[in-house]
């Protein structure tokens, strides 16, 4: 075994290279009970508007940062079908990318923080409050 740290910031030139994942070898136990309440996911006001609760928007930042890959501040055409694959199992379709750009937020291309929370603020509307994670976000039809 090695007793060494190897890492390495900055910029990578084009070519091959192994990677070799490392571990802290911390193990995640199995719950002893499973949680016995929920937190909303929105909101709903008494003319019928939904909305989604701060908690839930916190999240989706969560998600959103963990799906910029590039760092960018926003997500490209490719992070965004990442995004989708994982929550729906679809890849994005050419039809459904230009819905995207058509109707939210867009810097220089690509999903704004803003238009992605748009997107999920239209699936609450349009499911009257319930849950859409893990379905697909949007259809064409």
């Amino acid at each position: 075994m090695f007793n060494c740290v190897v890492f390495r910031i900055g910029h990578l030139d084009s070519g091959t290279y192994l990677l070799v994942p490392n571990t802290t070898g911390c193990r995640l136990k199995k719950r002893k009970a499973q949680p016995n309440s929920s937190l909303p996911l929105v909101t709903k006001s008494g003319s019928g508007s939904v909305t989604l609760t701060q908690e839930f928007r916190h999240v989706l930042g969560d998600i959103y940062e963990q799906v910029d890959l590039d760092g960018s501040r926003t997500l490209s055409r490719t992070e965004f079908n990442l995004f989708n694959w994982r929550t729906s199992g679809e890849e994005v379709q050419d039809d459904e990318w230009e819905v995207v750009k058509d109707n939210f937020a867009l810097e220089n291309g690509e999903l704004s923080l803003e238009g992605f929370m748009q997107l999920h603020q239209m699936e609450a509307e349009d499911n009257g409050g319930e849950s859409a994670l893990g379905k697909k976000p949007f259809s064409t039809s």
